[in-house]
């Protein structure tokens, strides 16, 4: 029988080579959270390395950019459907320290700007209208 402890040493040596893409996923989702997300620190989060991040991120037909910016797009969707929020509130929300870049970064995401995106929402669901490409 090894030294207590032995055991969670074990399982957090194997952990790094199990992360499938959900879990690099939720760890850049807390990332985002906290503002623009940093491959280091999202793959610190996961006890990688920024390289083996990339390749398993590679091995599933996805790149940390690409990834980044579908999350960051659907949070700045979700934050531009509540209305209450002045879009200078959401450009503060998604980590951008000016509106001006927020609304560069969501008309990269999407095609519009933010007021166009909101101008599409109807008013009972807070969603665009489908028949609209966002």
């Amino acid at each position: 029988m090894g030294a207590p402890g032995d055991g969670y040493r074990r399982i957090g040596a194997l952990a790094p080579k199990t992360h499938c893409p959900e879990t690099i996923r939720s760890a850049l989702e807390m990332e985002i959270l906290a503002g623009y997300p940093a491959i280091d620190r999202v793959a610190d989060r996961l006890g990688l390395t920024r390289r083996t991040l990339q390749r398993r991120l590679e091995r599933n037909g996805a790149t940390f950019t690409t990834l980044a910016d579908a999350l960051l797009r659907h949070r700045a969707e979700l934050l531009l459907g509540d209305l209450a929020l002045d879009i200078g509130m959401v450009s503060d929300a998604m980590g951008y320290s000016d509106p001006a870049h927020f609304s560069r970064a969501f008309r990269r995401w999407t095609g519009w700007s933010p007021s166009q995106f909101r101008a599409a929402l109807p008013a009972s669901r807070g969603e665009p209208h489908r028949d609209q490409a966002v």
